[in-house]
């Protein structure tokens, strides 16, 4: 009832999406149908530490089920011990399966990584096709800030949109995040 309740209120602000754990994808899809808010779902979470078969069956499970949004949880162990090739390839084939399917968000966990692995990692992520980076916070403790995002797009460029997860408080925070290069 929580789901079809919050997914009424998006209808309502025709916000861009809802995102919702994959177990309620089909139900976020029966209640948005003929709206223009868009089904999103995360797979690979919370550290994207699994087998690419698992990720790829989970990403083909979403999509069936109606999500057109995936955010993907980068595998932060191979990043962490320095096989970025091995989340590039994961990554890389993630956007290719969903090509024409669902946009796919890369999940950049901004607060584990040093300064040399964030600019890494997102020229990496600009180098795979997603349509978006997806600055977490889940563990950082705080929302992305304003240096966060300017290096993210100081980086990206204008061809990887940025969207803020969550920690936003009041308008002017978010007007921040915006001017700084936030686009969702």
């Amino acid at each position: 009832s929580k789901i079809r309740t919050e997914c009424a209120v998006a209808r309502k602000y025709s916000v861009a999406a809802v995102c919702v754990a994959p177990y309620y994808v089909s139900v976020a899809r029966e209640e948005l149908l003929g709206s223009p808010v868009a089904v999103g779902t995360a797979i690979g979470f919370p550290h994207g530490c699994m087998s690419q078969a698992a990720k790829l069956a989970e990403l083909r499970e979403c999509m069936a089920n109606g999500a057109t949004e995936i955010d993907v949880a980068l595998n932060v162990l191979a990043i962490k011990s320095g096989r970025l090739d091995v989340a590039q390839r994961e990554l890389e084939e993630i956007v290719r399966m969903a090509a024409g399917k669902a946009k796919i968000k890369a999940v950049f966990e901004h607060s584990i990584y040093t300064p040399e692995e964030k600019r890494a990692v997102l020229t990496m992520i600009r180098s795979t096709g997603v349509e978006f980076v997806k600055i977490q916070n889940m563990l950082s403790g705080h929302g992305a800030r304003v240096e966060d995002v300017k290096l993210a797009h100081e980086i990206l460029g204008r061809n990887v949109g940025i969207k803020i997860d969550g920690g936003i408080k009041t308008l002017a925070q978010a007007e921040q995040l915006m001017a700084a290069g936030a686009t969702r």
